[in-house]
């Protein structure tokens, strides 16, 4: 699997944190306001949280789905075994709000 990114720097701090506040609390400009996620690359392989579905790279760069099909506490057990600039208190109150608001974002 291939990414490509394209990063601009911003023309001002003011002209960044208009948009952040624009796509943060309009759900229409962000999918990032649907549910839990969380990305990250370790040995230049993917590793994402997106709702309820983990998502690992793998060596043939093929993402590869763990489904814990609502059972958060196993779900958030995975999660922490990659993403340790979070913690398990923060992704249950992210889960908790996710699932209080009806899992927005699943089809």
């Amino acid at each position: 699997m291939f990414y490509s990114f394209l990063l601009e720097p911003a023309q001002t701090y003011a002209s960044l944190a208009e948009y952040i506040g624009r796509s943060i609390y309009t759900k229409e400009l962000s999918l990032f306001n649907r549910g839990p996620r969380l990305t990250i690359f370790k040995n230049k392989k993917m590793v994402a949280l997106k709702h309820d579905v983990l998502l690992i790279e793998n060596e043939n760069d093929v993402l590869e789905a763990l489904q814990f099909d609502g059972n958060d506490n196993m779900l958030i057990d995975e999660a922490l075994k990659y993403f340790s600039t979070i913690n398990r208190e923060e992704l249950n109150i992210a889960f908790s709000i996710w699932r209080d608001a009806g899992s927005p974002g699943i089809p």
